[in-house]
């Protein structure tokens, strides 16, 4: 039996293992996730913790409970690894071998790398909503606020979602007016972005992106049943849905899955009253609001978790291929690489080892006939997902400005249909352009001088 490790149980190790163990039996793989803690924050929720509508300890779960069933989970520190045995060695001293390791850490906030901004008045007039400590800081201190000025700085990019900060200033405009003192509030956005939207273009998604947001829908749940057969959906916000997905089925059919908002909760627990506009009047206490759903045109209306409506609020930012080309190597029938005026052309066959597992071997076809070593060319595929996007070119100017009027390379691949990637240089700057997206693409040279080079030597 193989065994795959997956070194962190957050979003990402979580999905990589519910995905593999679905798509494996238990007989064929074991699958074992690694944390040092047992506690999954659910991110999301961390913007609306300051403004009272949750609590950090409503959006930590234990992350064994995230797991599908048939999936180990060992709550300890890494100490190291060691590839050449395939070993992960942990800080109880246990060794875990590895037929496959994956690696999902994360990551981790360092605002000390921003001079001053952990010195005097941090978690005191300073906070970050990004982790569950300063969020609950900060609830505090907007509690006891009465005026003055408020500022939301993007202080440098990258940043864990970057369309939050801005959420943020919206939900404080209308906390602010809550307490009747928004009046008395200077709101500052600071941002070296220089926009907070685009108009939409056409863009490749990220597979893993999209499918997490679709395990979202699959893996959907109603909390109870609000109505059986609803003739008016205007108390459940359906009148005009907060969110609508719609879904095209294998075969062809549509199901669009509705979202509302209602009025909100009277049961649920009232959020801590904050400070009062003026002395002797208390503000009306916030309430969580329950989100409901409906398949359109179905009168059966469910109470859903809150949550779900932020994970279908995620755009085109979250959502975008970020790499070049994310290829999966067991879906790869064949490819077609065009370098130097000379086309080649590349096919894959399987059979059986002594031992029944699967065997792949890669060969040349044209312009001549050739056995090549699989691991060689699958690491020519796998290294189109790894060059990351330094910047997309959303409004690109003709292709010559970018030398994509004649890319040095350009990698046709067929895997449930087929998509393609063109590389070009230009002044010192490496640019691309792929299949189902609009924009042109800045490369990272040093991965695209690898990726190159390693379609150089098929």
């Amino acid at each position: 039996m193989r065994h795959a490790v997956i070194l962190g149980g957050g979003t990402g190790g979580t999905l990589v293992a519910n995905r593999l163990r679905r798509r494996h039996d238990p007989h064929e793989l074991e699958i074992t996730v690694v944390d040092q803690d047992d506690r999954h924050v659910y991110q999301p929720g961390l913007l609306f913790v300051p403004f009272g509508l949750t609590h950090p300890e409503d959006i930590v779960r234990p992350r064994h409970r995230q797991l599908h069933d048939g999936i180990g989970f060992r709550q300890v520190a890494i100490d190291h690894v060691d590839q050449t045995a395939e070993q992960v060695h942990l800080a109880d001293g246990s060794v875990l071998g590895y037929d496959v390791l994956i690696l999902a850490t994360g990551a981790v906030l360092v605002p000390e790398e921003t001079e001053g901004l952990t010195g005097p008045g941090w978690m005191e007039k300073v906070f970050t909503f990004y982790s569950p400590e300063g969020a609950a800081g900060l609830r505090e201190a907007l509690a006891s606020f009465d005026g003055g000025r408020v500022v939301v700085n993007v202080v440098d990019m990258p940043i864990k979602c970057p369309v939050a900060p801005l959420e943020f200033c919206f939900l404080a405009d209308w906390y602010f007016q809550q307490l009747g003192i928004r009046d008395r509030v200077d709101l500052t956005y600071v941002t070296p972005l220089d926009g907070a939207f685009t108009k939409p273009v056409a863009s490749r998604a990220g597979r893993w992106s999209v499918d997490g947001l679709l395990g979202t829908v699959e893996n959907l749940r109603m909390e109870s049943v609000a109505a059986e057969k609803a003739t008016d959906v205007k108390p459940f916000g359906l009148e005009k849905p907060l969110r609508s997905v719609g879904l095209v089925l294998k075969d062809g059919s549509t199901r669009t899955l509705e979202i509302g908002a209602g009025a909100p909760d009277p049961t649920a627990t009232p959020a801590p009253s904050p400070s009062p506009a003026k002395a002797g009047a208390k503000p009306e206490p916030m309430k969580p609001t329950k989100y409901y759903a409906r398949q359109a045109g179905n009168g059966l209306v469910a109470v859903v978790p809150a949550t779900l409506a932020d994970d279908l609020a995620k755009g085109m930012g979250e959502l975008r291929a970020k790499r070049l080309l994310e290829v999966a190597t067991y879906e790869t029938e064949g490819f077609e690489v065009v370098a130097g005026g000379a086309k080649r052309t590349y096919a894959k066959s399987t059979s059986k080892d002594k031992d029944g597992f699967d065997k792949t071997q890669w060969k040349r076809t044209a312009p001549d006939a050739k056995d090549l070593e699989t691991t060689k060319v699958e690491d020519a595929l796998f290294k189109m997902g790894g060059v990351e996007v330094a910047e997309f070119v959303d409004a690109p100017q003709p292709l010559a400005v970018y030398g994509l009027d004649a890319p040095v390379l350009k990698v046709t691949v067929k895997a449930k249909g087929e998509s393609w990637i063109e590389v070009a240089k230009k002044d010192a700057a490496v640019y691309a352009r792929r299949s189902g997206d609009s924009a042109v693409l800045k490369l990272d040279p040093a991965k695209a001088e690898e990726l190159l080079k390693a379609f150089g030597e098929l």
